[in-house]
């Protein structure tokens, strides 16, 4: 969502804007503001606006959330491989076993985080059994009483027409009845 205002708050145009950078901060260019909901890089191109620069802080944050954890990784692995390797450990199964160990503890992490997902959702469902039942059983009786009011509108207002093709139907019958009579 773009909204474009200058300081009197009418609209203005985008070349000369304060433009707030994804994710939080502010830059000045020119005397107008140009509030972004979410600003990124390929909006940040498609309106004009110049390359996309990010802040330092985004960057930052791409070292410390993403580069950082991976490298740790990345050692614990390595090291784990040096320590095996130097150990003398040549022989084919117990680099299976090995293997087969780091596989079955990744599976049993999915697991667990499975089961705290289930559980989770298990508890969830019988809280929503347990607080539900008053709040739709009360707008399953003002639905009814909804349906009720409508049929007896719709009575109300066919009424007429019925009423009144019954009694055509009615004399229709009758005058055949009658020209039955005279007819034999």
């Amino acid at each position: 969502m773009v909204e474009i205002l200058n300081q009197r708050g009418a609209e203005a145009r985008p070349p000369e804007v304060l433009v707030r950078h994804w994710p939080r901060t502010w830059s000045v260019k020119g005397t107008r503001m140009l509030q972004y909901s979410a600003l990124d890089p390929f909006e940040y191109h498609r309106l004009g606006l110049g390359k996309y620069d990010p802040p330092k802080t985004t960057r930052r944050q791409v070292r410390l959330e993403i580069y950082l954890p991976l490298a740790i990784a990345v050692l614990i692995v390595v090291g784990v491989g040096a320590l095996l390797g130097s150990s003398g450990v040549g022989d084919a199964s117990v680099w299976a076993d090995t293997a087969l160990a780091l596989l079955l503890g990744m599976a049993f992490i999915l697991g667990l985080l499975l089961l705290t997902v289930l559980t989770a959702a298990g508890v969830g469902v019988w809280y929503v059994i347990r607080v539900l039942p008053g709040p739709l059983l009360r707008a399953r009786m003002g639905l009814a009483k909804a349906r009720d009011a409508t049929i007896q509108v719709s009575d109300r207002a066919v009424r007429p027409v019925v009423i009144s093709s019954a009694g055509l139907q009615a004399a229709r019958a009758t005058l055949r009845q009658v020209a039955g009579i005279f007819q034999r």
